[in-house]
């Protein structure tokens, strides 16, 4: 899955903006990533929002710049120095 497909199906009952940027937030901060790297049995594809959670997970990134990679895709956040800005 591409980021823009992830990011399309936890917003897709999203009524507002401000709803969307909290399912991706809730959902980022609610994942268990040691049990999804034991889960994978092959490394996913380089670009992929699986890619990006195993490098968090082996401190090679980070939640907040998985969340900004995820807002990339959403036309409707701007991105503010080292914030979020809902248009």
């Amino acid at each position: 899955m591409s980021y823009a497909d992830v990011a399309a199906y936890l917003t897709k009952n999203a009524r507002n903006d401000l709803d969307k940027i909290r399912a991706i937030f809730r959902w980022t901060a609610s994942l268990d990533l040691p049990l999804l790297q034991s889960r994978t049995t092959q490394l996913p594809e380089p670009g992929t929002p699986l890619d990006y959670l195993l490098k968090i997970n082996w401190r090679m990134g980070n939640h907040a710049n998985f969340i900004m990679h995820m807002a990339r895709y959403m036309s409707f956040v701007k991105l503010c120095g080292l914030g979020l800005a809902v248009q």
